[in-house]
């Protein structure tokens, strides 16, 4: 008998009105989990192996382009990357979740975040990638972003 663990990531945001308290949740969007992702993130963070990194920031970027495997960061990032909170929200599921104030992630339309090992823009090497369809985030809204990679055995 063989056993198969599939890596899959997913992700959604959600934009909330503070003048209303209105939520417009979106759907969970598959991303590409990057070949750094999946040797240094996941295979090397489970094998303690120097070099391995571990998921702690989120960043909002332009790109619109469906991401591929060789990517090593989202293009068109913009804002400061934010710091996840990392937890289990079911068995073999990482999730992780940044959110933006009302004064943040406002200067361009966003159309990808991605999943990093470091808070300065433009270093380290991006996890993985989502892209959706963009949308252009005002000063009355928060942003929340809800990224999972779930891993399972087949």
């Amino acid at each position: 008998m063989h056993n198969t663990v599939q890596l899959k990531g997913f992700v959604r945001a959600a934009l909330t009105d503070v003048k209303t308290g209105r939520v417009r949740m979106g759907r969970w969007h598959q991303n590409v989990i990057t070949a750094d992702g999946l040797q240094n993130y996941a295979c090397g963070s489970i094998g303690a192996v120097a070099g391995s990194k571990q998921i702690g920031w989120m960043q909002c970027a332009t790109q619109t382009a469906a991401p591929v495997t060789t990517q090593t960061s989202a293009s068109g990032e913009f804002e400061a990357r934010k710091s996840t909170s990392n937890t289990f929200s079911a068995s073999g599921t990482l999730q992780c979740t940044a959110s933006w104030a009302t004064n943040e992630a406002n200067a361009s339309a966003l159309g990808a975040v991605a999943l990093y090992n470091t808070s300065t823009a433009a270093t380290g090497s991006c996890a993985s990638v989502a892209t959706f369809a963009t949308s252009q985030k005002t000063t009355d809204q928060t942003l929340s972003v809800t990224y999972q990679w779930r891993l399972a055995t087949a």
